[in-house]
């Protein structure tokens, strides 16, 4: 007797962690002689260097024949009588696999060598090239906080979460769906999520590409939640569902909540978030402190990296001092430039026909005032760009290992 598989055994079989299944449904036994006895092998084994599991699962035979030795982690069926060419197929088609439970966020790789024996010879399913069993878990989500306060606008109710999935080789690609709602209703009166990668669905619904887990839970932190007037005093509650695109496993997780104060929401007193992304084809930034504009930027320029706040600009109604930061648009690099400095505007429209004034983009103060920090500007000599930051260990960095850019001083001025 030999045997063969009619899959490739590259890509593992997938068998959710815990469940029962028929892995082998695909298996062929080619028996050449019949009628005739045999003995149907089935060894699990854990892949070279992979580490000791505490189970590698069980197999059983629905019709009640065959044992299995957790000893040496192998079923054995005796004395099959081989009748017809497919007798034996069928019997390795019917086995049911037990695959062993797992912590979610794990995956553990089994081998299933298949073989006969008549007693005397063995002939064994390829031992090189067994197949493959991928015991798969359902993605790993920590870390979410319920009640959150929310004291300014917007808030980050995933700035905790973490994502965990090793997959199969490390190689799992997750996504991820969020449902708002508030007093149980699924709805958008009670603020809108903005973010990298983030799609709006419907009322309320927002989902987050596939990507790998680290890069996806990278995303789901730098989200930001902006609730409306009509939120005050409610509870708005997200429904984080993530799931592994190869093995369609998912996790819901309903935990997290942030409470809206009673009194009106208003802008933040403490300064105006303004949104950071970085262009890696330039090495350049763009800041804006338009929500719209960050929605715009998401869904048109997948290029642009989002990167979460950069500072807070200062709100004009609060601050007699403040004065409009202008931004201007360079048509040679596809960057952008911003100054608070009416002589330098002037200055650039007449000497730079290539930069285009897109008009004022958030308000500073000119000096430091209480409770401001300077916003630095670095000078990007490769690609003719600048970079803005409050940072002073973000520009420690770059001065050890960055001498492409060439820090300028302080631009302007932002509240802590």
């Amino acid at each position: 007797m030999t045997t063969a598989i009619t899959d490739t055994t590259t890509v593992p079989v997938v068998v959710a962690s815990g469940t029962a299944s028929k892995p082998f449904a695909k298996a062929v036994v080619n028996e050449t002689t019949f009628p005739t006895t045999e003995n149907l092998v089935v060894a699990l084994t854990t892949p070279q260097n992979s580490g000791p599991y505490t189970s590698l699962g069980t197999i059983s035979d629905p019709l009640g024949g065959g044992t299995f030795d957790q000893a040496t982690n192998t079923f054995t069926e005796m004395s099959v009588a081989i009748a017809a060419p497919t007798t034996a197929t069928q019997v390795l088609q019917r086995l049911v696999y037990t695959a062993p439970t797992l912590p979610n966020g794990q995956s553990e790789l089994v081998n299933a060598a298949i073989g006969t024996n008549n007693g005397t010879v063995t002939t064994a399913l390829d031992p090189l090239n067994p197949l493959a069993l991928d015991i798969a878990t359902a993605p790993l989500v920590a870390g979410t906080i319920a009640h959150q306060p929310d004291p300014e606008i917007p808030i980050s109710p995933f700035t905790t979460v973490s994502v965990t999935d090793t997959g199969f080789n490390n190689a799992a690609q997750d996504s991820a769906s969020i449902t708002v709602t508030d007093g149980g209703t699924v709805t958008d009166a009670g603020g809108s999520l903005f973010g990298p990668g983030l799609s709006k669905t419907g009322a309320g619904t927002y989902t987050v590409g596939a990507s790998q887990p680290s890069q996806l839970q990278a995303e789901l932190q730098k989200l930001l939640f902006t609730p409306t007037t009509a939120a005050a005093g409610t509870t708005v509650s997200f429904e984080l569902k993530v799931t592994d695109t190869a093995t369609a496993l998912s996790t819901d997780d309903k935990a997290t909540s942030v409470d809206i104060p009673a009194t009106p929401i208003t802008p933040i007193t403490t300064g105006v978030p303004v949104f950071r992304f970085y262009d890696p084809s330039t090495e350049g930034h763009f800041f804006t402190s338009s929500i719209s504009e960050v929605t715009q930027v998401e869904s048109t320029r997948p290029d642009y990296t989002y990167e979460g706040i950069g500072f807070k600009a200062i709100d004009p109604a609060s601050d007699a001092n403040a004065v409009p930061v202008y931004r201007f648009y360079e048509g040679r690099n596809d960057s952008h430039f911003y100054t608070d400095s009416m002589a330098e505007l002037k200055q650039i429209q007449a000497t730079r026909p290539d930069m285009t004034l897109e008009g004022p983009a958030f308000s500073v103060d000119p000096t430091m005032q209480a409770g401001d920090v300077p916003v630095y500007r670095l000078y990007e000599t490769r690609s003719d760009t600048h970079l803005y930051t409050t940072s002073m260990a973000e520009i420690t960095t770059i001065q050890a290992t960055r001498p492409d850019l060439v820090l300028e001083g302080p631009a302007f001025y932002v509240k802590t």
